[in-house]
């Protein structure tokens, strides 16, 4: 290939990422007029335009090659990639080893996560595999799985192995398998290995050697740009390993990738700066009783497609109330943010497209009442408070697929008269002990918990969203099934944002009266005040105190 050298002129979109020659050729055969560009630093790359036909627009799309196979390469290539270029969305594409019987050579498999396997405890007893994952980005995985015009295996320019023609059966087509990916520093050639490895996650479905690290450089990046995986199935990482297949994985592999761009995923930055210079705008409520938060500090945390967005707040400040570790007029508290809700319309009366971010450090009983005085048919963008880097992130990368463990709802109807509890251990454990010292002798005693529970557990929407119905499930399964409930009490440990996100899905017909409550170690009994979160703010009756 001989490109003329040039100068980047316009922003980048798309960056995609091949560790491979054959790779990184089978996407350059794809795009129109590829520009080489080396600069002073080590990387070369490839810039083209891609139409994109849905957006009717074209994207700026930037091609590199790491200097080696490895994790470690590609988080440093790509690490200097993102520094020069600063794209609003990273491709790792390339070939993988798959699982047999779960795949077929020549199929693409796009990740939902990317498994580091490598990290691991040895001990006498062996070794204990310790991996670490990286869920990638749900708005690009909702693109690839919609993404169903097949429109782009014509785009594959050569035969599959041992046929001559390119007329294939069904069975022969390549298809597009969702799953998890794991990721390591071998070359897999052995079944035993294999079937170690998917231990890790029974949902894995193949193997390769840099994802992770693309990963983590994208997640440390400043601007956070969102990222996703897309490999085709060369081998079954066993004793039939060879090359065979190669050449056809990595040009299915990049068919697939440049056929999704045509579709016109997502808008161009060019289209998302036209629409900026149209004033758009986000609404950013900033809610603080524990701790100051600088004024409009989700600003330099915003990820590429609001960071040039016109920021208005909604400040909710409760911080002059908390003095010598405790919340000293709760009552106070509450009063200063009964008008949210009619605050934040008057904003979207003025910005009527702006859309809406929450980002707090507040007691829980003042987070589940915002989230129940909030629209729940309003979409709000949730940040979460980063303590090592003092910095504030949109939850949108890393997660778990764990899920809501559930213990303690009766399986059948009971006339039963009394109070319910429900535990939420996400952070830490609500223990049944401290409970009990506010409520005696309840009719249930719910848990709902991550096991174990973990500060950091939840890192994305999407796991704010699938928590919040197994909450919102439990609460209308007490209203069948407990149907004289007098009162649910919640006892929480966990994130603002899921807190929130809870008094969102807390019906105001629906669901009996609920308190939920603030824990302070010292206090006793621990569990020392709460907020009947659906009572008549007007009243001056919401604050609950119990006596032990």
């Amino acid at each position: 290939m001989n490109q003329p050298l040039v100068q980047i002129e316009t922003p980048i979109d798309f960056l995609i990422i091949t560790a491979l020659k054959e790779e990184r050729d089978a996407v350059l055969k794809l795009l129109d007029s590829p520009r080489k560009i080396q600069r002073d630093g080590v990387s070369t790359y490839y810039i083209a335009s891609v139409t994109a036909y849905a957006q009717n627009g074209s994207y700026e799309v930037a091609v590199t090659m790491l200097n080696d196979m490895g994790n470690v390469e590609a988080a440093q290539h790509t690490t200097r990639a993102l520094q020069e270029l600063a794209p609003d969305y990273v491709l790792m594409v390339g070939i993988a080893g798959g699982v047999r019987g779960k795949v077929k050579l020549g199929d693409i498999i796009v990740a939902r996560q990317v498994w580091y396997y490598e990290p691991a405890k040895v001990n006498p007893e062996g070794t204990q595999l310790r991996p670490i994952m990286y869920t990638v980005d749900p708005m690009l995985l909702d693109r690839t799985q919609n993404y169903t015009d097949l429109s782009w295996r014509d785009l594959i320019q050569v035969n599959r192995p041992s046929r001559r023609t390119k007329k294939l059966s069904s069975e022969e087509q390549s298809d597009v398998i969702f799953g998890a990916i794991a990721t390591g520093e071998k070359v897999v050639g052995d079944i035993e290995f294999m079937k170690q490895i998917r231990k890790i996650h029974p949902k894995i479905i193949g193997v390769e050697m840099e994802a992770f690290g693309v990963a983590v450089a994208a997640a440390n990046n400043r601007d956070r740009p969102r990222f996703i995986a897309i490999r085709g199935i060369c081998d079954f990482a066993d004793r039939t390993k060879n090359d065979a297949w190669h050449h056809y994985a990595a040009e299915s592999a990049a068919a697939f990738t440049i056929g999704f761009l045509k579709s016109g995923p997502v808008a161009p930055r060019s289209a998302r700066v036209a629409r900026l210079q149209q004033n758009a705008t986000l609404v950013a409520i900033r809610h603080q009783s524990m701790e100051q938060i600088p004024s409009k500090a989700l600003i330099s945390s915003l990820p590429p497609e609001y960071a040039d967005h016109h920021v208005v707040e909604l400040a909710v400040d409760q911080t002059d109330l908390y003095q010598a570790g405790r919340l000293a007029n709760p009552m106070e508290a509450i009063r200063r943010q009964q008008d949210l809700e009619n605050r934040l319309n008057e904003l979207l009366s003025q910005y009527p497209h702006a859309e809406v971010a929450y980002y707090s450090i507040a007691h829980i009983p003042l987070l589940f009442l915002a989230g129940y005085q909030s629209s729940n048919r309003r979409s709000i963008l949730f940040f979460d408070f980063n303590r090592q880097t003092r910095t504030w992130n949109q939850l949108q990368l890393g997660g778990s697929e764990e899920q809501l463990v559930v213990t303690g709802l009766p399986f059948k109807r009971t006339r039963a008269r009394g109070d319910v509890v429900i535990r939420m251990s996400i952070s830490y454990r609500v223990t049944s002990d401290v409970v009990e010292e506010v409520v005696h002798k309840p009719i249930a005693s719910i848990s709902l918990s991550l096991t174990p529970p973990k500060i950091d557990k939840i890192t994305s929407e999407q796991q704010i969203r699938e928590y919040g119905v197994t909450f919102r499930h439990i609460m209308d399964q007490i209203h069948e099934r407990l149907p004289n409930t007098t009162a649910i009490h919640i006892f929480y440990s966990g994130p603002p944002a899921f807190a929130f996100y809870c008094g969102q899905q807390i019906s105001k017909t629906i669901h009996p009266k609920i308190v939920v409550y603030n824990y302070v170690a010292k206090d006793t009994p621990s569990y020392s005040w709460g907020i009947d979160i659906t009572g008549d703010i007007s009243s001056g009756n919401l604050l609950v105190q119990p006596r032990c």
